[in-house]
């Protein structure tokens, strides 16, 4: 296959047209597709689909990655070897019957609950029953399969919802059920930093006598973002560093977690979140802009800009109260 300056356009139909030259003799008659797919913040991208006659699932491969490879200098016949070796990897997963998907029984142990912006999303959303949660939403999927390479979902629309013969409410509780028996990863940035770099680092990176920073996942560190809905994590958070904490959205996939020594800076910890979100986040992996306090008073977590409102009303309480002290005791001469 000659290499020649394509356009994505062009790439998209060489790879279509091309790519079971490069998969096993057993996908000889697998219908392949390129479609356009609906990503987090309204992001589309196009998705290789390859349906072969004995998977009842196969995973979309999501092409603009690999034209950047083209683009950067790879041969096509290269990345087509990389495009199909992607797929084998993630084709490997238990089979489930699609035809069960609208039976309630049967996958509501699968629901899964994501967390998403809502401003950003507001197309995708449209055909998504959702929850809102502050400035973000809840949206559900249902967990299709497992393999070494990742989970397989699919996303749960209004239709899909009304076949199930349940309430957003409904769905949304069964979520939240499944997400706290489901493990979850809430760990210092040292041991963090330990477990990618490996056991080497721990001589480089010093050890905290109160870790200053967390980070919280879920097993996979896929979605995990959604573990701060979760209220019994909140609460071990909590409980772990001494009260009130801040998180930091660093993405879909994780958040950061802060203890709150004193009063903090809300502007300044937003600004950091813009940086990191502008620099070192994907567009569609961001989660959002804001950043957002655990009220341990409330068991609440809150926009941070509401817990500086809630702070000022509870000084002020405070301070009326101290006043009628001070009054009372006066009369009582």
């Amino acid at each position: 296959m000659e290499q020649s300056n394509l356009t994505f356009e062009e790439f998209k139909d060489q790879v279509k047209d091309n790519i079971l030259r490069y998969l096993p003799e057993a996908y000889g008659g697998a219908d392949v597709t390129v479609n356009e797919v609906l990503k987090n913040n309204d992001t589309k991208l196009s998705g290789l689909l390859i349906k072969a006659d004995d998977k009842n699932i196969a995973p979309n491969i999501y092409l603009e990655g690999y034209f950047k490879m083209y683009q950067n200098g790879d041969s096509l016949d290269v990345v087509m070897r990389k495009i199909a070796d992607t797929y084998l990897e993630h084709s490997n997963v238990e089979n489930f019957d699609v035809r069960e998907i609208t039976d309630w029984e049967k996958v509501k142990d699968r629901i899964i609950c994501r967390l998403i912006n809502a401003e950003y999303n507001k197309e995708y959303l449209a055909e998504k029953p959702h929850t809102y949660f502050e400035d973000l939403a809840v949206v559900y999927t249902v967990n299709l399969g497992e393999s070494e390479e990742g989970r397989m979902t699919a996303a749960i629309t209004n239709a899909m919802m009304a076949s199930y013969g349940v309430t957003v409410d409904e769905l949304h509780q069964v979520a939240l059920d499944n997400l706290s028996r489901s493990e979850m990863s809430f760990k210092s940035m040292r041991e963090v930093m330990i477990e990618m770099m490996g056991e080497d680092a721990a001589m480089l990176i010093p050890e905290e006598e109160t870790p200053s920073m967390y980070v919280l996942t879920n097993e996979s560190k896929i979605h995990g973002a959604s573990a701060i809905l979760d209220k019994g994590m909140l609460e071990h958070i909590s409980d772990t560093v001494g009260g009130d904490f801040v998180v930091l959205p660093s993405s879909v996939h994780e958040v950061i977690i802060v203890p709150v020594m004193d009063r903090f800076n809300t502007r300044d910890l937003q600004d950091m979140v813009h940086e990191v979100n502008a620099t070192q986040v994907a567009a569609d992996e961001q989660l959002s802009e804001n950043v957002y306090v655990y009220d341990s008073a409330e068991k609440e977590l809150i926009l941070a800009d509401r817990m500086a409102e809630r702070l000022k009303e509870r000084e002020s309480q405070e301070q009326a109260q101290s006043q009628d002290d001070v009054v009372r005791r006066h009369r009582g001469r």
